[in-house]
């Protein structure tokens, strides 16, 4: 039987109870300074774990302060400049923010993950919609885990779908997941169309070996938001064609909203979000 069962049901009910408070304060038409909230409220029940609470306490923080601020609540902005200066946080605060007035969370680079996605999901719904790579950036050695984390977030928010025409007749379709990958097959991969793992993402092959029109590496897809797809021509002599009207050199990249239309070799592929 396990002896801590009992106290650790205890700890999470009472983890419980401490965050149903806080966003009680929120729905009241508060903005509780969450410094303060937080050293209130470890007590002897949580105190073998307030890195667990004040994380829970932060994820909900941030989403309520980017909601309240995208929404442009007039109690948020009045009430938000009324905390003590030591204490303020920024009207859209990111993971470094609480890092500087909350000491106890560490260093960025150890943040959790679940923080980065909340910071990540509200300022997709609530702020400027920033892309993948920039987390990465932010992130350094975690780039991958934060990657595939942000993706899934991004593809839950919005789904976008590839489909692939040849002859105005649909070859095949597909969701933009990661960080796809287009081109021609190469000798030791399968015949077209078919979606493999590769070292961006994925990798889709679209034409066979002697189709000179497509190159082993055409063009790469990213989302970058919600709605909004960065375009990269990774071939080296051929240009990618974006809604007919925008030419892309070889080695070019460009930012194109969602839906859009994409010549690659003989095909047309169309993206749209859903």
């Amino acid at each position: 039987m396990n002896d801590d069962a009992p106290q650790n049901r205890d700890r999470e009910g009472l983890f419980d109870e401490v965050c149903d408070e806080f966003e009680a304060l929120w729905d009241a038409g508060q903005t509780p300074v969450i410094d303060h909230f937080f050293r209130e409220r470890v007590t002897t029940a949580t105190r073998e774990a307030p890195l667990d609470l004040l994380t829970e306490l932060v994820m909900i923080d941030m989403e309520r302060r980017w909601q309240a601020a995208g929404e442009a609540t007039e109690f948020y902005v009045r009430r938000a400049s009324q905390e003590p200066r030591g204490q303020r946080l920024p009207l859209q605060p990111l993971i470094e923010d609480y890092v500087a007035c909350l000491p106890e969370l560490g260093q960025t680079d150890e943040i959790p993950l679940e923080v980065v996605g909340v910071e990540f999901r509200s300022r997709q719904r609530w702020g400027s919609k920033p892309s993948v790579s920039e987390y990465c950036r932010r992130f350094g050695v975690r780039g991958g885990e934060v990657s595939d984390r942000l993706y899934g977030i991004l593809s839950k928010l919005t789904r976008i779908f590839v489909k692939f025409y040849e002859q105005q007749r649909l070859a095949f379709e597909c969701v933009l997941k990661r960080a796809t990958e287009i081109g021609r097959q190469r000798e030791e991969e399968p015949p077209p169309y078919c979606c493999l793992e590769s070292e961006v993402g994925e990798r889709i092959v679209v034409a066979p070996l002697d189709e000179a029109s497509v190159s082993r590496r055409h063009v790469l897809l990213e989302r970058t938001s919600s709605d909004e797809l960065r375009v990269s021509n990774l071939s080296q002599v051929r240009s990618v064609y974006i809604d007919s009207t925008i030419r892309l050199p070889p080695g070019a990249i460009h930012a194109a909203a969602v839906p859009l239309l994409l010549r690659c070799g003989k095909r047309v592929l169309r993206i749209d979000p859903r």
